[in-house]
């Protein structure tokens, strides 16, 4: 399996495996045993949530993925993850088109980022399930992109707490500074 060329904070982040084949771990539930027992050796119950959790994580669909990082501060809670995804620069906007439904107006903003010729970042509210009424469950979504060489590097997260999520954003901004984009590029193009 071809590792994606991405420099991360092990601080900040910890990587989450999509296939197992050339790991050294067994499958998802190995490896979320050996993350619980790494973080919180000394606190079984504690130490069970985060099997669990990292187990969920481990498990979701990755097929657009090409790697994917949980986003686990040495100094907080464990939080969502993020998936790194690449496409060919078809020449189209940066960012994908924005949710159909949100329940405010999605906020873009260009960020620079060294080693890429343009990047941007949204934020957004997406209302879940299908009420019309102003009480409906959000989901907040932060979704970056960065463009070089042909290819566009595309990173989103997901929480139901858009207060976490917002936290999550100066790590997500650092994550993808830490992306060679031109080595992905050469992943993609060959």
């Amino acid at each position: 399996m071809m590792r994606a060329p991405i420099t991360v904070d092990p601080g900040r982040w910890i990587r989450v495996p999509l296939d197992f084949a050339e790991e050294r771990w067994e499958d998802a539930a190995a490896w979320a045993v050996w993350v619980s027992a790494a973080a919180v050796p000394d606190d079984a119950e504690r130490r069970e949530g985060i099997r669990a959790f990292a187990l969920a994580i481990a498990e979701l669909d990755s097929s657009r993925a090409t790697a994917r990082y949980w986003h686990f501060p040495d100094d907080g809670e464990p939080g969502m993850a993020l998936d790194v995804h690449l496409a060919v620069d078809d020449g189209a906007g940066l960012l994908p088109e924005p949710a159909d439904r949100v329940v405010v107006e999605p906020l873009e903003t260009a960020v620079e980022v060294s080693g890429f010729s343009r990047a941007a970042r949204r934020r957004s509210l997406v209302p879940v399930g299908d009420s019309t009424d102003g009480d409906a469950p959000v989901l907040a979504l932060v979704e970056w992109a960065a463009a070089v060489d042909g290819i566009v590097v595309g990173m989103m997260a997901t929480d139901t707490d858009p207060a976490r999520l917002h936290r999550l954003i100066v790590d997500g901004d650092a994550l993808l500074a830490g992306l060679d984009g031109r080595a992905l590029a050469r992943m993609v193009r060959g």
